[in-house]
């Protein structure tokens, strides 16, 4: 779910949850103003039960939810700080509205007067631009049969993060990540084949 903070409160803090520690860092606007909604990195799920992954669910994935009043300023330096961030969920009152990919992002800042139109703004200003699909699978899903769809996908949107459910909770899976996780259970069952 979206954790928000209500009108007037500064937001301070995008916290960075990981298996082993926690880790803070304050998202400041350019001009030193605090943005209205709590950006929450809350943890990397990185789980793996039994040797190799087999579902969505245990693959590393990541929290970085926002409510649609977020300006993209807040956002941006949160892909500065975070390199590894692979997109942004935008939530509102626990609904998947949207995903913002990286590269998405960063493409719409760099046409010409990107900057200017999109850093003060809402990020729903820069969802509704995109005009594109939200994929979403479920965190039970096989990785096997998540990694043929991701493949499936138009070609431009290959690469894109995908949108996990684990029971009304999103995260976002990088597909970089998914493909690895495909290759090794591909290599473990040539093993076993091999024997």
């Amino acid at each position: 779910h979206v954790e928000a903070a209500p009108a007037g409160d500064a937001v301070d803090v995008l916290r960075h949850l990981d298996t082993r520690q926690r880790e803070e860092l304050v998202p400041r606007e350019a001009d030193g103003a605090l943005d209205l909604a709590v950006l929450v990195w809350n943890h990397r799920i990185d789980i793996l039960r039994n040797g190799l992954p087999r579902t969505l669910r245990e693959l590393p994935r990541q929290d970085f939810l926002v409510a649609p009043e977020t300006r993209a300023a807040v956002i941006a330096k949160a892909f500065d700080e975070i390199s590894e961030l692979p997109g942004v969920l935008i939530c509102e009152d626990g609904d998947l509205l949207g995903l913002v990919s990286r590269s998405q992002f960063q493409e719409q800042l760099s046409h010409p007067f990107g900057v200017e139109l999109y850093l003060k703004r809402p990020i729903r200003d820069l969802l509704r631009q995109l005009k594109h699909e939200t994929w979403v699978l479920p965190a039970d899903c096989e990785i096997s049969k998540a990694t043929e769809f991701a493949l499936s996908r138009p070609s431009r949107m290959v690469y894109e993060p995908m949108a996990v459910d684990d029971n009304g909770r999103f995260t976002l899976l990088d597909v970089h990540g998914l493909l690895l996780a495909q290759t090794k259970l591909l290599a473990e069952a040539n093993d076993i084949i091999q024997e």
